[in-house]
């Protein structure tokens, strides 16, 4: 279970994956940049596979902070803020960081039903990495439907 905010303010938790197929990538602090850029790589190129179902898709880009100064995270909200493009949720309380590895991204992922589908680290991602994601989750969806 867990709960984050992002550097805008909003919430999300656990809840909010519920019936969702999710995509949920993380990072540690000093590797926010790498994390901000395969996100958002991640991000517009599923934007293509899922057009018409967003709805049934969670995408969710964090930072493991549980532990990080309040001068350091008042200075890596500050950077992130000025980019109003994707949102990037602080793990404040560390509920996510099992797996986070330095200079790469923690890249999960679940089926609707909460099915671990993928968990991996990647320190690069292209359009025929997101394309087989995307694929993956296609083959747990007729799976499910059998």
């Amino acid at each position: 279970m867990f709960s984050m905010k992002n550097q805008f303010n909003k919430s999300i938790s656990n809840k909010d994956l519920i019936n969702k197929n999710s995509i949920i990538m993380g990072c540690l602090p000093e590797d926010w940049k790498l994390c901000k850029t395969l996100a958002r790589k991640i991000y517009w190129l599923m934007q293509n596979h899922i057009y018409g179902k967003e709805d049934s898709f969670q995408i969710i880009a964090f930072l493991s902070t549980d532990g990080l100064s309040i001068p350091k995270m008042n200075q890596l909200k500050f950077l992130l803020e000025s980019d109003q493009i994707e949102p990037l949720y602080f793990d404040t309380k560390g509920q996510l960081k099992v797996g986070l590895k330095r200079n790469s991204m923690l890249l999960k992922t679940f089926d609707a039903k909460g099915k671990t589908i993928r968990n991996e680290n990647v320190i690069e991602i292209d359009k025929d990495s997101v394309k087989k994601i995307y694929n993956e989750f296609t083959i747990h969806l007729e799976k499910d439907s059998k």
